[in-house]
């Protein structure tokens, strides 16, 4: 069985929302629903424009007042969220290619251990729509999804 970081630990479960119950049923894979939005930043007022996620989201849900992240470049936090790495293991420190942002290392070695990969493992059917990683223009299909 390969190894899960205790970041992808924490996402799986909290998505899962069985931090009281861990036991499941195998044969009935309760369902995730990630939503991943970036650019945040409450001193650059980025909930601003998100008028429908605070009124269809927030307002119905749970929203973080005090929340952190590996790394404050979309990006490199999409990386680390997919992975359950930080950056300086990932290898993705900037926006760019060249700075590791779908480059060759995140093709070639940690693509294939990503959360979709894992979830795909245990018997999920995955889904992806929007932004991936920012340089990724590619037709085919991430590894997982």
């Amino acid at each position: 069985m390969e190894k899960v970081t205790l970041l992808q630990f924490c996402l799986i479960f909290t998505a899962l929302g069985v931090w009281g119950t861990l036991s499941v049923d195998a044969t009935k894979l309760p369902n995730i629903i990630l939503i991943l939005t970036d650019d945040q930043d409450v001193v650059l007022n980025g909930m601003l424009p998100m008028t429908n996620v605070q009124e269809l989201l927030a307002k119905e849900g749970a929203t973080f007042i005090n929340a952190f992240t590996s790394s404050p470049i979309c990006c490199p936090s999409r990386a680390s969220l997919l992975s359950g790495r930080y950056a300086h293991n990932h290898a993705t420190i900037n926006n760019s290619v060249s700075g590791g942002c779908y480059g060759s290392f995140w093709k070639e070695v940690i693509e294939k251990t990503t959360l979709p990969v894992m979830l795909e493992k245990r018997g999920y059917e995955t889904f992806f729509a929007g932004k991936y990683l920012n340089d990724y223009k590619s037709t085919e299909v991430p590894p997982g999804w």
